[in-house]
């Protein structure tokens, strides 16, 4: 699982290209996790997220254990 934080608060229009993954704003800012199978998953998720001119902040790798609660 990852999770991807980008500058400002997504509209519809880009939190919708991101379907499939939780789309959450946090203190100002657009955090977007989800499931990512592999790196090549994972360079198409940074691909389009620069595609749409948005500014990436991080990106974290979380055990699916640790963001539940239970052990990472």
């Amino acid at each position: 699982m990852y999770t991807v934080v980008v500058a400002g608060q997504l509209g519809p229009r880009f939190a919708g290209a991101f379907e499939g993954m939780a789309v959450t704003v946090t203190n100002g800012d657009t955090e977007i996790a989800g499931l990512v199978a592999d790196r090549a998953q994972l360079r198409g998720l940074l691909d389009r997220i620069d595609d749409l001119g948005l500014t990436l902040i991080a990106v974290r790798s979380v055990s699916v254990g640790a963001e539940a609660g239970g052990p990472g």
